[in-house]
């Protein structure tokens, strides 16, 4: 879809941005019906680790601590603000990610930015309609690991679809993928920051 749209059949595909705030919304939705499970699941992972590092839960929100300053008292709290946070960031992440890709892509011959930024736009939008409609199953399955869901989907359509729009050749199918994790490392290490840095701030 995404060749086709660059080749110029616009009226057969919808606009790529339009259709990633659509499958963005239903996803939304969806995974506001499960909220309460992924939650639960997601504070029972959080306590199992801190266990596994011979750390109470109690101790980890104890009077004082970084967690607590946040506002944070239980490990329900922590993943019902961290589930709430992704919800309202999910559109902005997605977009971000996209022009991140985007930039890092057009290494590829015979394609502009602007084209591989419809490719991305595409991809993010069908993974994210994949995970409305998977979610729930994970939700009921194991709770606790739906976050690494839309990695998989992400890398798996950005290999399979790459062939398509850049070349069957597999630096060509490779990097699209490649991007995809670069640009979350890039986000990921810069919430990171933003987070050290508050806590510090408040400690």
């Amino acid at each position: 879809g995404a060749r086709r749209y660059v080749d110029g059949e616009r009226r057969q595909y919808v606009n790529p941005l339009g259709y990633l705030l659509f499958t963005a919304t239903a996803t939304f939705l969806v995974c506001s019906m499960f909220q309460g499970a992924w939650v639960q699941g997601q504070a029972e992972a959080f306590e199992a680790t801190w266990r596994s590092l011979r750390t109470e839960p109690d101790e980890v929100f104890r009077s004082g601590s970084p967690l607590r300053s946040l506002g944070w008292s239980s490990a329900q709290d922590l993943a019902a603000g961290i589930f709430q946070f992704f919800q309202q960031v999910q559109t902005y992440v997605g977009l971000f990610t996209c022009i991140v890709q985007a930039c890092s892509s057009v290494s590829i011959p015979e394609r502009t930015a602007a084209e591989t930024l419809v490719f991305e736009l595409y991809v993010t939008a069908q993974a994210t309609l994949f995970l409305g409609v998977l979610g729930p199953l994970l939700f009921w399955a194991a709770p606790a690991y739906i976050g690494v869901l839309p990695i998989f989907l992400q890398v798996g359509l950005h290999t399979h679809g790459a062939g398509a729009f850049f070349g069957t050749h597999w630096r060509a199918r490779l990097l699209p993928a490649c991007a995809y994790l670069a640009s979350g490392i890039v986000l990921v290490a810069g919430s990171g920051l933003l987070v050290v840095g508050a806590i510090s701030y408040l400690a």
